[in-house]
């Protein structure tokens, strides 16, 4: 199970696999599982995908209230790279 620290974790992953179009990244946050390593490689290509956005907004001038993304993004990753990596997906997480 993908172990956020936070509630926020999820939602803003949530929030950025529905805004980005990644439905099987949003499925595999709100089941807080990997089934094999093609969708180990989708989260984690959805995790810099989501980085990618927000440094976009944040250059646009958006802000969606989340507060200090930086340090939420950092959360993220490592709660996804905890996951991959201790479920036998670390070469999927590092190959992105």
């Amino acid at each position: 199970m993908i172990k956020f620290r936070q509630k926020e974790e999820k939602d803003i992953s949530l929030f950025y696999a529905r805004k980005l179009g990644n439905e099987v990244a949003a499925s595999i946050i709100e089941s807080g599982e990997v089934a094999n390593s093609s969708e180990a490689v989708t989260l984690a290509r959805f995790y810099w995908s989501m980085v990618a956005e927000t440094v976009k907004e944040k250059n646009a001038g958006i802000d969606h209230g989340f507060g200090d993304m930086d340090m939420w993004l950092e959360y993220i990753c490592n709660a996804f790279f905890f996951y991959l990596s201790n479920n036998g997906y670390e070469e999927e997480w590092e190959s992105q």
